[in-house]
């Protein structure tokens, strides 16, 4: 039987009959609406002119197409007309080509539905619902129909409460359906989240804000770019209640607001700060605005910041105007920028951020400067001198130290906590209940075999996909019914795992029947090529591409090269939200972002039959053609790269013997303004000796490495070197990773006459007894909790490295209740010389503000070392440690 691909969508027809119904009771309700006075612009005349103006110059931006044809429905109110305005003036090319203007309209009708039936939401300020309840796009995720879902499920759940329960309860909501799990840095949808019961924290929060934005309660995601302490970020939400803005950790569920497990990790940080959509003019400092949204600091409502005035001159000591300069963030060996600032008409920008260093950096006509800046409580003035040209060859040293933090903690009562405690406890039964639902590895076999699939190729791929395991099932099934199963399952194994979370049969399906027969090169049936979000493609472009075309850019990949560059217009200030446009929506807008681009061209390639694929490491692109790989550039004619051999050497410390990369040691290459970072692999294969021991190829060109080593109390020693790597020669390059200093400080004690009693057993005895007669590891941990869960993650990286030493590592709960909440089964990799106990009276340990705590001591009760709450780099602390001794 002959795959049809519209066949794909008749399941969904009750869904869309449902849609429309949903649809017709929203626009009965418009009517009340507009006559209940929403004001979504507000009563400012200027205003609303200059929303008017940025979307004439959006549809003057996309003339292609009938995109903004849903503001010219006779149907729309005044109100409604003025919100889709609004929306699509700083909308992100993405999302009006891919999503139709009756999807927006059905947001904007849910939106002012909840504000009518809310109290808060009668009282909530038309700038703050504009802006933090009208748009339903929280960061870069994939939008969805979650809003719809969410309001069917909180508004019942939330009646007759005030804000400030409103938005507890909804955490709660949220804490039931999701939970922590690290993943890649693409951004699941709402729905999809829930789905898994899993996300990040950046798709936690994204899922939280959704979910507050739905039932009429202003949020925004909250981010640290990157922590200044401690090598990883972090993403919050904050809510609008009592006329102020609170934060709370998103499906982190405390009894009161301003409350979570990060509040003295940022009290430390350098800069907390949310993207606004729109064009934004509240309270805040902003940092930037771009065509979609406004970029504010808010790094002052969480910890002490310090003001600096920056001024860029070039090497002649005149100023620089126009220029951007870098802010930058020590984090995984490199100086990570975090954000970025323009200089006026006399070369001056001003900063502000938590009292700790900053790195910044601007360059100009090919020369660039760069200074380590302390913000303190006096205002800094900071000349910026461009006095490094492009090609020289530079060094520098620098001590790095972190902001001093806070343990100040917002009053509770133990009656709140003891109460929140066991709101948890249900919820997390809740998920579990949902969760017991996915495959089994057991269940997963049977499956698998029924179907008529090798198990053990198939079964590991169904269990990974947890809530979507119907959707892969439904594609297997389909795949054998063509007896395209060989082919299915390479499609399934070119997969991430979080695509086996969230993809759907449609897309899946495309791929299979739309791609070449037989073919199972991922580099032709990948549906991926970066990290954008998967789309169905093939079947529109060998419906839509010319016929000739497709032909000729099959012969000669070339020829398609050039016809990019004529045709696809480059517009990154179109799409500022590092949203990455879908392949379709490339070709029917005709506008792209660099990185959408790049996916646009490999996809169509891959279509067609030709393999094509984007480097991990930099991001170039490539096509294979007559059996040899072709470099394509758009901005030049250059169809192959110049490459050098780098070898570097380096110099064994007792801290450091093998500098692994993100950790100890990266690489940068200069882009004509500043240096993109080379991604390799972040696993055991990037070290030292595996990467650049011996000569390794990489492009010529202008680089730096950066070199650092980070001390227990989270500052660090670090060494930033500027070099060249010239083509068809060996350059040689010292990485140097500066040894730690300062001598171990006897920090505090620890009492070893407290008890505990091992799990499994109910024998007490001392943490003497345990610990013998040298040094050890004792933790009390948080289970189920963010900064417990990194803790132990990072204590697996150095499993083989904390077994060699062989210390005992007792890792303690607080109660049995505790213990039965944890899953050992989460952290596989854990060294084998963890003692595993409870210990109910923690009076004895010195605990910080929050957990985890982390000792290492000796026989004489002496602290060592100590870490309290979220830190990444747990085990490699330890063994910087443990390697002093």
């Amino acid at each position: 039987m002959k795959y049809e691909y519209s066949t794909l969508y008749k399941l969904n027809d009750k869904k869309i009959i449902t849609m429309r119904k949903l649809f017709i009771s929203l626009a009965l309700i418009s009517l009340t609406l507009s006559a209940s006075g929403q004001r979504v612009l507000g009563n400012d005349a200027s205003y609303k002119q200059q929303v008017y103006t940025a979307l004439a110059q959006k549809q003057k931006d996309l003339p292609k197409g009938d995109l903004f044809a849903i503001l010219n429905r006779k149907d729309l109110t005044t109100e409604e007309r003025d919100a889709l305005a609004f929306l699509y003036a700083y909308m992100n090319t993405t999302d009006i080509v891919d999503h139709s203007g009756d999807y927006f309209l059905k947001q904007v009708r849910l939106a002012f539905q909840v504000k009518q039936e809310t109290a808060w939401g009668k009282q909530i300020p038309d700038q703050l619902f504009r802006h933090f309840v009208l748009p339903n796009r929280v960061n870069n995720e994939a939008l969805d129909d979650s809003r719809e879902i969410f309001v069917k499920n909180l508004l019942p759940r939330i009646k007759g409460m005030n804000a400030t329960d409103a938005i507890l309860e909804v955490n709660h909501w949220c804490h039931e359906h999701v939970t922590y799990a690290p993943s890649d840095s693409r951004t699941s949808a709402p729905l999809a989240t829930m789905k898994n019961a899993l996300g990040r924290c950046g798709e936690e929060s994204t899922f939280t804000v959704a979910a507050l934005r739905a039932v009429g309660i202003p949020a925004r995601q909250v981010y640290t770019p990157r922590w200044a302490h401690s090598d990883d970020n972090h993403a919050w939400v904050e809510a609008w209640a009592d006329g102020k803005w609170h934060f709370l950790g998103a499906c982190e569920p405390e009894a009161i607001l301003d409350l979570g497990w990060f509040n003295l990790p940022a009290s430390r940080g350098l800069l907390m700060h949310t993207n606004v959509f729109g064009d934004y003019n509240g309270p805040e400092l902003v940092m930037k605005r771009t065509k979609n949204f406004t970029e504010i600091n808010v790094t002052s409502n969480y910890a002490k910041t310090g003001k600096a005035e920056i001024r860029v001159v070039d090497k002649e000591g005149n100023p620089v105007p126009d220029v951007d300069v870098e802010f930058k963030i020590y984090n995984y060996a490199e100086f990570y920028t975090a954000a970025r600032r323009h200089t006026n008409a006399q070369g001056i920008t001003d900063f502000e951020a938590g009292q700790g260093n900053a790195l910044f950096y601007a360059s100009k006509n090919g020369y660039y400067g760069f200074n380590l800046v302390f913000f303190g409580n006096e205002k800094q003035v900071i000349t910026l001198q461009l006095n490094h040209k492009v090609g020289d060859e530079v060094s520098a040293k620098f001590h790095i130290v972190p902001p001093v933090g806070s343990d100040y903690l917002p009053p509770i009562t133990l009656e709140q906590k003891a109460l929140n405690e066991c709101r948890f406890k249900q919820e997390d039964s809740i998920r579990m209940v949902y969760t017991n639902t996915f495959l089994t590895r057991q269940r997963a076999n049977e499956l698998a075999l029924q179907k008529g699939y090798d198990s053990t190729t198939i079964a590991p791929l169904l269990v990974k996909a947890r809530g979507n395991y119907d959707e892969i099932a439904k594609f297997l099934s389909l795949a054998a019914s063509q007896h395209k199963e060989k082919k299915a399952i390479a499609l399934l194994q070119s997969l991430r795992e979080k695509d086996l979370h969230d993809t759907p049969v449609e897309i899946l399906m495309d791929h299979l029947y739309y791609s070449p027969k037989d073919i199972t090169d991922a580099k032709v049936l990948c549906p991926r090529v970066g990290m954008e979000m998967l789309s169905a493609y093939r079947y529109y472009f060998l419906k839509n591409l010319p016929k000739k075309f497709q032909k000729v850019w099959k012969q000669n990949p070339n020829t398609f090269v050039e016809w990019v560059k004529q045709n696809i217009a480059m517009r990154n200030d179109l799409n500022s939200v590092n949203i990455i446009a879908s392949p379709v929506g490339v070709w029917k807008s005709g506008t792209a972002t660099t990185m959408a681009r790049k996916v646009f061209f490999v996809t169509v390639l891959r279509t067609l039959g030709v393999p094509a694929w984007m480097d991990e490491v930099d991001e170039h692109i490539y096509y294979e053609q007559a059996g040899k790989q072709v470099f394509v550039d758009f901005d030049s004619t250059t169809r192959e790269i110049k490459r050098g051999d780098l070898q570097m050497t380096y110099k064994p410390i007792a801290t450091v013997q093998d500098p692994v990369y993100y950790t100890n040691f990266s690489l940068s290459r200069f882009n004509g303004k500043g240096f993109s970072l080379l991604n390799y692999p972040e696993d055991n294969t990037s070290t030292w000796s595996a990467l650049f021991k011996n000569p390794r190829k990489v492009e010529e060109g202008y680089y730096v490495c950066v070199a650092g080593n980070r001390a227990a109390d989270g500052s660090v020693d670090a060494t930033v070197r500027f070099f060249n790597v010239k083509e068809g020669e060996t350059n040689q390059v010292v990485l140097e990773v500066p040894e730690l200093t300062d001598p171990l400080k006897v920090l505090g004690n620890i009492d070893l006459t407290a008890c505990y009693h091992r799990v499994g057993s109910k024998q007490q005895e001392t943490l003497r007894s345990s610990v013998g007669n040298d040094y050890y590891v004792v933790g009390i941990l948080e289970p189920n909790k963010e900064p417990t869960n990194h803790a132990l993650k990072d204590i697996e990286r150095v499993k083989e490295k904390l077994e060699q030493w062989g210390r005992p590592m007792i890792m303690l709960f607080q109660s049995e209740d505790a213990w039965a909440k944890f899953k050992v089964s989460d952290f596989p990799n854990l060294p084998k010389n963890i003692i595993w106990g409870i210990l109910p009276d923690t009076q004895k340990i010195p605990t910080g503000a929050s957990l985890p705590t982390i000792i290492l001591g000796n026989t004489r009760s002496e602290i060592l070392f100590k870490v309290d709450g979220y830190t990444i780099g747990m085990g490699d602390q330890i063994m910087k440690v443990v390697q002093r001794l």
